[in-house]
């Protein structure tokens, strides 16, 4: 059985490799960088690099990567040089699959069960703990709350919820969010999940 979620792998040459070592994990090998963004950020296990391999990525375009990908980020590459300016910047590369593996499951270790405010998230099967109380969401209300917690007492716009679980643009102009607000406020009945008028909405932990 596939795990919810994708590795994503740019060039990488030993990509079948890791896929031997790790067959329930879905993994995409792209040609070049631009197609990345097609892919829901939030969706992906990790992203991984081979710089040896791709055009020239300068200091802002890798922390544009770091911003969208956060710790999912890897890079690899056999030349020395790389290695020590990648260091130089403060971004592990490798290049060994064993290395390799381990951290991709580590990043997926994380993912499958993380806690934060009193909250266990299983990414895995889109359970939510709370409470001593199982939740199973829906994939988008899921998604939507995990990301609240994760940005916890700070105010998310809708256009930023909808970007960050992979919909149209579009919809934050409709109630679409709302409507998956309200479900998880009724399932769950967590009061810190509060409305900021004309801004969007906030997980409020401070009280």
């Amino acid at each position: 059985m596939k795990v919810n979620g994708l590795i994503i792998a740019v060039n990488l040459a030993n990509c079948n490799k890791l896929k031997e070592m790790y067959p329930s994990i879905s993994f995409i090998n792209l040609e070049d960088l631009d197609t990345i963004f097609h892919f829901n950020a939030y969706e992906v296990i990790t992203l991984i690099i081979d710089v040896d391999n791709v055009d020239y990525l300068t200091l802002v375009e890798i922390k544009q990567l770091q911003r969208r990908y956060h710790d999912k980020l890897i890079f690899t590459s056999d030349s020395y040089m790389v290695l020590r300016k990648y260091n130089e910047y403060g971004f592990a590369v490798h290049k060994n699959s064993k290395v390799l593996g381990e951290q991709i499951m580590q990043i997926y270790s994380n993912r499958i069960k993380r806690e934060d405010a009193h909250y266990v998230f299983d990414y895995e099967n889109r359970k939510v703990i709370f409470a001593d109380t199982v939740y199973e969401l829906r994939n988008t209300p899921f998604l939507i709350l995990s990301y609240l917690v994760k940005n916890k007492n700070r105010t998310c716009s809708r256009e930023e919820l909808i970007k960050a679980v992979g919909g149209s643009p579009k919809l934050a102009e409709s109630r679409t969010i709302d409507v998956h607000i309200n479900y998880i406020r009724n399932t769950i009945g967590d009061r810190r999940i509060k409305t900021v008028v004309s801004e969007g909405y906030t997980f409020d932990d401070m009280h």
